[in-house]
């Protein structure tokens, strides 16, 4: 970043701190960093840090995501503060005043000129201990449009304001699609068929995310095959996040449907259960996208509606159910081999890969055969990196 950016981004924070703070404490720079989820953005690196402010900015696309701080008794709500902060930047705008897991939020998008024409993104909402508001400004040249649109629209998604809400759609996702009415579906394993209710949009909000993701995981620059690996674990999480908290009622109702009585299996019979989600999986209709320029991955909440899927769709869905049991799993996937697999942490015979000094037993799931078995040619470990997503 040249020193002319730095200093950009530094007046443009400058012109939306309205009010130091008296007795800013580090608890305030704790309270950005934990709200705004570093590792899940894309190749950015903090330019500045204070205590109630953050600057970070990606080069390759010169994309600057600005992080403010302030006292709540300074604005009236989300919507004010983020309207006064437009102003201060006299940009061009738009903002609309939303519901996000139960608070009054407000996105927008805007243009300013500076050096040149910027046009960026901008999310405010109260913080977890609901004292503060935090707003997020990212922006870049307007001839970069459309691709550093979409990398701050996924950096901004990845906003988390408390933990026992990471598993839910981040903010913007929830604004572009707000929660409609419930549908009931229809789960049948090994001839029972359990009832379960997803909300209308789950299947569309979850389409619009991934391939989001697999945009800018699949134009983005890589540096190494260590980066690229990253980019790929980053777009599985992101993606398991969202899709999660959308099919979490469906988990419930198929785990109690079994275990009506402690909602769990004991731990002598967490393979059987285990086997049985395996098998009811390796039965779902076969499907990959038709180009590379759509992902191929289908959403969960699709998945459990009845739409075909690949591998990483179905491993990551029997992860979701051994996270609801409180089973330690990983998803590993293998670009050599483009394929995908379950990994359980589960004592039973059969074939097993070790990561982080944890045993974890194999499980195929495109192919009609028990957990710990898997094509001879796929037993090398050194072709598969973990994607832990709890």
């Amino acid at each position: 970043m040249t020193r002319y950016k730095f200093f950009l981004a530094g007046l443009i924070l400058f012109f939306i701190t309205s009010i130091s703070f008296a007795q800013t404490t580090k608890s305030l720079q704790k309270s950005i960093t934990e709200h705004f989820l570093m590792d899940e953005t894309n190749n950015f690196q903090i330019l500045e840090e204070t205590e109630d402010s953050i600057v970070i900015y990606n080069q390759d696309y010169e994309i600057s995501i600005i992080g403010k701080l302030v006292d709540k008794s300074l604005y009236e709500s989300s919507e004010e503060y983020l309207v006064t902060m437009f102003e201060k930047l006299s940009a061009v705008y738009e903002e609309w005043e939303y519901d996000w897991n139960n608070r009054k939020c407000a996105f927008g998008t805007f243009e300013m000129t500076m050096d040149t024409l910027y046009s960026g993104l901008a999310l405010a909402v109260p913080t977890a201990d609901n004292n503060h508001y935090l707003l997020f400004l990212g922006y870049a040249p307007y001839s970069e449009n459309s691709f550093s649109q979409s990398i701050i629209m996924s950096c901004l998604n990845s906003i988390c304001l408390k933990s026992d809400e990471y598993y839910t759609p981040g903010p913007v996702t929830s604004f572009a699609f707000p929660l409609e009415n419930s549908k009931e579906i229809s789960i049948t394993i090994d001839d029972d068929e359990i009832k379960s209710t997803i909300n209308e949009i789950d299947e569309e909000a979850a389409e619009f995310l991934i391939e989001m993701e697999y945009t800018i995981l699949r134009l983005q620059k890589y540096a190494s095959d260590d980066e690229r690996i990253a980019a790929w674990q980053r777009y599985y999480r992101i993606i398991y996040r969202d899709n999660y908290g959308r099919i979490k009622n469906i988990l419930g109702d198929v785990i109690n449907f079994y275990y009506p009585l402690a909602g769990k299996p004991d731990r002598q019979n967490e393979i059987v259960f285990a086997q049985k989600i395996l098998s009811w999986v390796q039965n779902f209709q076969y499907d990959r996208a038709k180009t590379q320029t759509e992902s191929d991955f289908v959403s969960l909440p699709a998945a459990f509606c009845g739409r075909g899927n690949d591998c990483d769709s179905r491993s990551m869905m029997v992860c979701a159910f051994m996270q609801y049991l409180n089973i330690d799993s990983v998803l590993l996937i293998s670009q050599e081999f483009s394929h995908a697999l379950a990994g359980i942490d589960i004592m039973a015979p059969g074939q097993m890969f070790m990561f982080d000094e944890k045993n974890y037993l194999l499980g195929e799931t495109t192919a009609k055969i028990t957990w710990g078995t898997i094509v001879k040619d796929h037993a090398d470990q050194s072709k598969w990196f973990p994607v832990y997503l709890y």
